[in-house]
């Protein structure tokens, strides 16, 4: 069995999920920022939901491509 989770695709922003713990990652990423603009009402609040919630949205971004990186097969 493979230790990766990803397998490169064409373009620089594809990954595929090789297994059940690649979809699960990619599950979680998108669970997190859904749940974020709920949690911080970003389009009803103003800058301030707007600002708080991107910066989950990035941070959550940066480490689903850093653990993606780090498990993708060549």
């Amino acid at each position: 069995m493979s230790n990766y989770w990803f397998k490169k695709g064409k373009g620089d922003w594809n990954w595929v999920p090789l297994n059940w713990k690649g979809g699960f990652a990619l599950f979680i990423l998108f669970f997190v920022n859904i749940f974020a603009s709920q949690y911080f009402k970003f389009m009803n609040l103003g800058i301030d939901g707007v600002l708080k919630f991107l910066v989950v949205f990035f941070l959550s971004l940066f480490i689903f491509i850093m653990v993606a990186k780090h498990k993708t097969k060549r």
